[in-house]
């Protein structure tokens, strides 16, 4: 599973009991706060011995979830008389950015009043899964240091990737 991801879940049922099981109700849970459930329930008309169905739920990760969080889903399954409880884990992904430096354009690495320089931030994708749609905002505390662009864009950067915004920077 990705961050901000909605996504079909199957699960797969099967009967090993020694008789059909007829109008069974599948129904998945979570206690994840990243995870809203759009569809919980599946329902299978019947199911033979030894037979495998597949059951269809639909999720929504938040794009806003820890990298690499384990969500413990439950599930529920009953024919109205009979019920089976079971329980699965999935990981989910999401990217992680790191800055590796900043860098003003000149060896000096000093700004003196009326000059202008180039000033770049690398930064890394630590996280398991791509960063997309990434703006970079530049501020500065003091009035006399402008930026060109205080926003900056990048489309993707995958996991493990580096990646530089560059810009120019006045004193």
């Amino acid at each position: 599973l990705d961050h901000g991801e909605n996504v079909d879940i199957t699960v797969v049922l099967k009967n090993i009991a020694k008789e059909t099981a007829n109008n069974v109700t599948a129904e998945i849970s979570t206690e994840s706060q990243y995870v809203t459930i759009n569809n919980a329930t599946a329902t299978i008309s019947s199911i033979a011995e030894n037979q495998t169905v597949e059951g269809k739920f639909n999720i929504t990760v938040a794009s806003n979830i820890p990298d690499n969080t384990k969500i413990k889903f439950d599930l529920k399954c009953t024919d109205g008389t009979e019920e089976w409880n079971s329980n699965f884990t999935i990981v989910a992904h999401a990217p992680i950015l790191a800055i590796n430096s900043i860098n003003i354009g000149k060896e000096s690495g000093e700004l003196l009043p009326g000059e202008s320089t180039t000033f770049t931030v690398t930064f890394s994708n630590i996280g398991s899964s791509s960063a997309r749609n990434v703006t970079t905002y530049l501020k500065s505390s003091s009035e006399d240091i402008v930026f060109e662009n205080t926003s900056l864009n990048t489309d993707v950067i995958a996991s493990g990737e580096q990646c530089q915004v560059t810009t120019t920077v006045t004193a």
